[in-house]
């Protein structure tokens, strides 16, 4: 929140106006002007010679930055800056969802149950031999598990290869 004006608009637009008229006079200097009337209105001269420069940009006799498109750009990057800080929340907390539901799934997966390769998981190194090769595989590993055969994996494919799986993706066996 802004801090509340010292000075009424009113008093501030005719001060504005008298050191404008002063500066037109010949042989009148714009510190003068400014030093003259602030005295005689109580204003300090410094404060009427910002308000004269701003109210000349704002009407365009003198180069610079209107207030209201510099009021627009400070909204903006606020509201810019406002989105960025979600954004990066979204992200933190899409991360630790990410890796709560690949911890909860390699639980869950040590007890036979769901998907070998967590959702989000980059990828499962199935080992021959491991535990992940014997369970399910019946006498002496010849038959494919269920979830190669759930997945549409070709027989014996992820056992020696690398399985990779990218957010529930298809999955892709790649040679050893």
């Amino acid at each position: 929140m802004a801090a509340p004006r010292k000075y009424p608009d009113e008093l501030r637009e005719r001060a504005i106006r008298l050191v404008l008229d002063a500066r037109a006079e010949p042989g009148a200097s714009a510190k003068g002007a400014c030093q003259r009337i602030g005295a005689q209105l109580g204003i300090s001269p410094e404060t009427l010679r910002v308000w004269v420069a701003k109210a000349e940009v704002d009407a365009g006799t003198k180069a610079g930055v209107p207030t209201e498109v510099a009021a627009r750009l400070a909204e903006l990057e606020r509201e810019n800056r406002e989105l960025r800080r979600a954004n990066e929340i979204l992200k933190s907390a899409s991360a630790f969802f990410a890796a709560e539901l690949c911890a909860t799934r390699r639980r869950d997966n040590r007890g036979g149950v769901g998907d070998p390769l967590p959702l989000g998981c980059r990828s499962s190194l199935v080992k021959p031999g491991g535990s992940l090769t014997r369970r399910n595989a019946g006498e002496g590993g010849k038959r494919p598990r269920r979830r190669q055969v759930a997945a549409g994996l070709p027989d014996g494919a992820g056992l020696f290869g690398k399985v990779r799986r990218c957010n529930g993706s298809e999955p892709v066996v790649e040679a050893p």
